[in-house]
């Protein structure tokens, strides 16, 4: 199961790079990609870029959508391409092709973070660093962008592989993907808006002082509940003899 698994992971993987170019994935996106997270946001942020918690919620956010724009072509790429049968009518597993893909997004999505991570360590040391000394993240904010993100990616990749098992387009897939997307992201900024004045001070106050370490791990469990879950959706909604017939 782990090298078929394997197999589907690496075509993807090929794909999202050498064979998708024409739509926003792409060797020339998965550049551009690193090259404003890696390169011009660390120049803009200059030392903060390495320092800050709002490194982790920029990454949060990016992979979200970087998640979105190659998700939604999981099956209803296949779909328009006329593939989707020859690659249901394989002796690959149900398991192994729809974890395949979510393997390789998020290995897709990890890289860029990972590189864009590591680019932008050495454009603040070039650009803004001292004599001697080597500038680099805290742990807790390496580890929050890194993790935030892939959780992110993870959330997508689950939710949007439901939206594509049935959508008969990659537009209309990424279309559907995005609306609870943008609802999602809008609720804690709203919902703070609501909030009267004490409350809102109250709720400042509180994320000045709490312990970031703690608040990171307490997220990242709800989100992995959460990935877990909608992965298991997916599974188990993922029904071969459906998808040829549709």
């Amino acid at each position: 199961m782990i090298s078929d698994l394997w197999i589907v992971a690496q075509k993807e993987l090929k794909e999202y790079v050498f064979q998708r170019s024409g739509s926003r994935t792409g060797g020339w996106a998965l550049l551009v990609n690193i090259a404003v997270f890696g390169a011009y946001l660390p120049w803009i942020f200059r030392r903060d870029w390495l320092d800050s918690l709002y490194t982790i919620f920029w990454f949060l956010f990016v992979a979200l959508f970087w998640t979105t724009t190659i998700i939604a072509d999981a099956f209803a790429g296949e779909r328009e391409r006329h593939t989707l049968e020859t690659l249901l009518a394989s002796r690959l597993s149900n398991r192994a092709i729809l974890l395949g893909k979510y393997v390789a997004t998020l290995i897709y999505v990890g890289g860029q973070m990972l590189l864009a991570l590591a680019l932008a360590v050495v454009v603040v040391n070039l650009t803004h660093g001292e004599p001697g000394r080597v500038l680099f993240y805290p742990p807790s904010v390496a580890v929050g962008a890194l993790g935030a993100g892939l959780l992110g990616a993870g959330f997508v990749g689950g939710l949007g592989i439901l939206i594509s098992l049935r959508a008969p387009t990659v537009r209309q897939a990424q279309q559907t993907l995005l609306i609870p997307l943008t609802i999602l992201l809008m609720l804690p900024s709203v919902g703070t808006m609501l909030l009267p004045d004490e409350q809102k001070i109250q709720l400042f106050k509180w994320f000045s002082t709490a312990d970031i370490v703690s608040v990171l791990l307490a997220g990242f469990v709800a989100l992995a509940v959460v990935d877990a879950g909608l992965l298991a959706l997916a599974l188990a909604r993922f029904q071969r003899a459906r998808l040829i017939v549709d």
